[in-house]
């Protein structure tokens, strides 16, 4: 079944990459094979700087480069909060500059090459540390938005991808 070979194809990916940037599982080979030209990643904030102000990409750049040569694209998802304080998202002025500086080395990096930028994944739920807060993760989308933008006028920045219909959160 599909199911199952989901299941395989994520198990045999057992690389530090996909630990260190909690990458969803779709390689572009398996993505072709399916028949999208799409494949959603994250690019964890704890991953790229684990340390305050150092930015390590590692082989993000070449799995990215790799995929867009074999004709799949990447969403890419900016999310979660930082390797230094892991349990808070960022939702005061300080750990929200941190934030807007690794959308922008982010986005840099890849300018010209991955074109739209999802901010967080399901902030309405458990993935917003300590408990979901909409007013936060709105002031986080529009610092994402500016810091995206600064660097490259091009992108589209998507955010409010919440789980289920959550008006209330909305």
């Amino acid at each position: 079944t599909l199911l199952s070979l989901v299941s395989a194809v994520a198990a045999a990916e057992e690389s530090q990459l996909s630990q260190r940037f909690g990458l969803v599982h779709g390689e572009p080979s398996f993505c072709i094979e399916l028949g999208t030209a799409w494949t959603r990643h994250d690019f964890t904030w704890a991953g790229i700087e684990r340390t305050k102000g150092v930015f390590d990409f590692g082989g993000l750049p070449a799995r990215v480069d790799a995929a867009l040569e074999q004709g799949v694209n990447f969403l890419p998802i900016l999310d979660y909060a930082p390797a230094w304080d892991p349990e808070v998202s960022p939702a005061d002025e300080e750990t929200r500059d941190a934030w807007a500086r690794y959308v922008e080395r982010t986005v840099s990096l890849f300018k010209g090459k991955l074109h739209y930028w999802q901010v967080w994944n399901e902030p309405n739920l458990a993935f917003w540390k300590p408990t979901p807060n909409a007013r936060d993760y709105a002031e986080l989308l529009r610092r994402s938005y500016l810091a995206a933008k600064s660097v490259d006028p091009t992108v589209q920045v998507i955010g409010l991808n919440c789980s289920d219909i959550d008006l209330d959160f909305t």
